[in-house]
């Protein structure tokens, strides 16, 4: 009964938020930043899964391009935790984190391997289509086609049939659930 006195109900519209129809992109900083922390594991994880498999012979690997795609992810990141200015830019500088990682998955992907093993690899895109459609529908959709053209031209040698088709179905799959689970109106 007391602590209701404290924090009186409020009726009708809240006047702490935004106007009806404006946006803010206070909780993009956050989410920048989760971004650049996420990809400083990510990258410690693909390093560390390379390494191991490597050694076993189930996959040739160039652990020499593993660890250089990985240590430009882990700088990039490190560069965005640092730098105080992009986070008054959130949102070029989250496309930019977008743009970056993709270009690095299909850079690692296609210095590090090639063949059959390289087309399951390409899960590692959901690592950024996730995000992306967090962010809006067609950001998630944008993130999902380069995906593909990633793809098709980091593993040419990949001569499968179900190949092409994984990434595609795989990257709008993630960006369609992604956008129901977020409440977003285009999912």
């Amino acid at each position: 009964m007391a602590s209701s006195l404290l924090y009186p109900a409020t009726m009708g519209t809240p006047t702490d938020g935004l106007p009806l129809g404006e946006t803010s992109t206070s909780d993009l900083g956050a989410f920048n930043r989760w971004l650049c922390l996420t990809r400083l594991r990510a990258a410690a994880a693909v390093a560390a899964f390379a390494t191991v498999i490597a050694p076993l012979g189930l996959a040739s690997i160039d652990l020499i391009a593993v660890f250089a795609v990985c240590a430009s992810l882990a700088l990039a990141s490190l560069v965005g935790l640092a730098v105080r200015p992009l986070r008054l830019v959130p949102i070029p500088f989250f496309y930019a984190q977008a743009a970056f990682d993709l270009v690095a998955i299909t850079a690692g992907i296609g210095l590090s391997m090639s063949g059959q093993p390289a087309v399951t690899f390409h899960l590692i895109y959901a690592l950024v289509i996730v995000p992306a459609s967090l962010f809006s529908s067609p950001a998630g959709i944008t993130a999902a086609t380069v995906a593909t053209i990633g793809h098709d031209r980091s593993s040419p040698s990949s001569s499968s049939s179900s190949s092409p088709i994984r990434p595609p179905s795989t990257g709008l799959t993630c960006t369609r659930r992604t956008a129901r689970w977020s409440g977003s109106p285009t999912g």
